[in-house]
């Protein structure tokens, strides 16, 4: 266990150090990880087919203004049993973790700014 957690904060050391993002696809990896480096977790439910959840990504990549948190992307159709754990009945749905506790949600997508602001209110950043 000590060694997967060493492998990981050497893999994401440089990018924690300058306060940029940690992208991750695996939500056990995510929530291990914020414990460790005390980060938020930017938790987005989401699906290859969905228009909405592909325009978040592609718009979280193109801004990569989002500095001390960890965003994690759970694909629905991959890891259904989270997604139903968190009660998820539509997508695309952003939720923050602070300490493994949910914060805040926010359901849809439609424009980055609307998207920001919410997560700056809801102390995601």
């Amino acid at each position: 266990m000590h060694k997967i957690l060493i492998v990981i904060l050497c893999l994401f050391g440089s990018i924690v150090y300058a306060n940029e993002p940690i992208h991750s696809n695996n939500y056990n990896d995510a929530i291990l990880l914020s414990k460790t480096i005390e980060h938020k977790v930017l938790l987005i439910f989401s699906a290859d087919w969905c228009v909405n959840c592909q325009v978040l990504k592609n718009d979280l990549i193109k801004h990569n203004d989002l500095h001390d948190i960890i965003i994690c992307t759970v694909d629905i159709d991959h890891s259904p049993d989270i997604a139903r754990s968190f009660k998820i009945r539509k997508i695309p749905v952003s939720i923050i973790l602070d300490n493994n506790q949910e914060k805040s949600r926010y359901i849809g997508y439609k424009q980055y700014t609307e998207y920001l602001l919410w997560i700056k209110n809801s102390g995601g950043l």
